[in-house]
């Protein structure tokens, strides 16, 4: 025995945690009923990101039959080409459309979708399916954000009039680099995942409020210096980015050739709901910025994702 789960398994973890999402949104207290389903289509996507400690980076990847794809080039309409995957940063992408309703024009050139508008297909799908249940008043209240679950995993199966089916494919890389993931293996999960919602128990996940702060620890990998900040920032990403910054502009006394030669950042998440802007915090701070600073989740963060890092390397002359 590998110890190791199962595509079988690992589908049914998903969906436990997508339930776990929204019996959490359901059950939150002060919440509208459009606050609760979009707060669960957050969730999911956070969730496929990677960014709980319980299940890893997920990879979509459009599914289209070879004579649907004939049938598109000759037409002279977009198609998908299954090696080309959904960019990464879901849940992200999520938040920053989630008030501009005309952010997405339509594409009707020859020529494969682009990464980027594959995530902003399922971005809006999700958009789609929490709108639709928000406004759904025939459904008991305390259902609706299993509602918007289901029609997401739906979107992503290719039956509703939203979606495209898209192969979820666990990213090796994440769960390489993440201990608490040790029991996953890379693979593809199963189909038509919205069959099987409803019949899986909930796991019990917590998810960040969208847009909320958090406190990070942020430290180069195997460092011979001190080199342990705390950041305030959206998520790990974020925190790296501001950290880095902090490195460029000389604030944050880390060796950057170190840095460079580490290639990556350990972001620990260790505080919930920090006040104040975000940014890197001063070791003379006296200021209370969290209750709790035991953590929930460690990332690396490649320093190869960061615009900031890419940048100051060129400028620096560093190897890429």
């Amino acid at each position: 025995m590998s110890g190791k789960l199962t595509a079988e398994e690992a589908s049914r973890r998903l969906l436990g945690l997508a339930r776990g999402i929204a019996h959490q949104a359901e059950t939150e207290p002060g919440l509208t009923r459009s606050q609760r389903c979009e707060k669960t289509a957050y969730g999911l996507l956070a969730l496929l990101d990677g960014k709980t400690p319980k299940f890893p980076r997920c990879m979509l990847a459009p599914q289209q039959h070879e004579e649907d794809i004939a049938e598109a080039k000759a037409e002279g309409t977009p198609w998908y080409n299954e090696d080309i995957f959904s960019s990464p940063g879901l849940s992200d992408h999520f938040l920053s459309r989630l008030k501009d309703p005309s952010w997405l024009p339509e594409r009707t050139d020859a020529a494969p979708y682009t990464a980027d508008e594959i995530r902003d297909q399922i971005v809006r799908s999700f958009m789609g399916s929490a709108e639709y249940w928000a406004k759904n008043n025939k459904t008991d209240e305390l259902k609706n954000c299993d509602g918007v679950a289901f029609s997401c995993f739906g979107a992503l199966d290719g039956v509703s009039l939203s979606g495209q089916m898209m192969s979820i494919i666990l990213d090796a890389e994440d769960i390489a680099q993440r201990h608490e993931l040790r029991e996953f293996q890379p693979e593809v999960l199963q189909p038509y995942l919205h069959e099987l919602y409803h019949s899986t128990d909930p796991i019990e996940i917590e998810i960040p409020t969208p847009g909320a702060l958090n406190l990070y620890s942020v430290s180069v990998p195997n460092s011979m210096e001190s080199s342990d900040w705390y950041v305030v920032a959206r998520d790990a990403t974020h925190a790296a980015e501001i950290y880095t910054q902090g490195v460029i502009d000389e604030k944050i006394s880390v060796d950057a050739w170190e840095m460079d030669g580490a290639r990556s950042l350990t972001v620990q998440w260790v505080g919930k709901n920090a006040t104040g802007e975000p940014r890197w915090i001063d070791w003379g701070s006296t200021n209370t910025i969290t209750m709790r600073l035991t953590p929930y989740e460690v990332d690396l963060v490649a320093l190869a994702d960061l615009a900031n890092w890419n940048d100051f390397q060129k400028e620096q002359g560093l190897e890429p």
